[in-house]
């Protein structure tokens, strides 16, 4: 039975990326619970978890079977390796920048254009107690003293600003 649902053309693509992303992160669930602690007992691997046997059977051996394929770990491992070598993390959860940004706003009273990109970096990579990991901890240090030498004679523009000096990157155009 196909149902049809009616969305707003407005939030049309929002919905979408929602979609995606729960999607997204039910395969990875579904592969990390249920495929790869099992991929060398076939037999648990037959039938999907009772809890999810509105799966259909053929739909479950085409995904069991793609993600104990040869190109799937090397994807994987590809990744894995890639995330491996992030430094600074940032811990925003789901608040991402946006919200970040909304915060950082209702606090000072600036504007989001008025923030500067190396306060929202600094204030994502917080943890808990207000700390950071010790590889941030040396990128802070260094925007702290940018800072300070800005208030002298640091002259920024869009590519070089005090994070972009701070972390040896020039920005790019887009996202933080």
């Amino acid at each position: 039975m196909e149902k049809d649902y009616s969305i707003f053309k407005e939030p049309k693509k929002q919905v979408f990326q929602a979609l995606g992303s729960a999607f997204r992160n039910f395969k990875y669930f579904l592969t990390r619970k249920y495929i790869l602690p099992h991929k060398h007992n076939s037999k648990r691997l037959k039938r999907p978890h009772f809890q999810y046997s509105h799966i259909p059977q053929n739909v479950w051996d085409k995904f069991v079977n793609f993600r104990l394929s040869t190109e799937f770990e090397r994807i994987r491992r590809q990744q894995q390796n890639k995330r491996a070598k992030d430094k600074w993390n940032h811990r925003l959860s789901k608040k991402g920048y946006a919200g970040l940004l909304d915060e950082i706003c209702s606090e000072t009273g600036l504007v989001e254009t008025e923030v500067d990109r190396s306060v929202a970096w600094k204030h994502a990579r917080k943890m808990k107690k207000c700390e950071y990991d010790l590889d941030v901890e040396s990128v802070v240090k260094k925007i702290d003293a940018v800072e300070e030498k800005a208030k002298r004679k640091f002259k920024a523009d869009a590519r070089n600003d005090i994070l972009a000096s701070s972390i040896r990157k020039p920005a790019t155009s887009g996202h933080m």
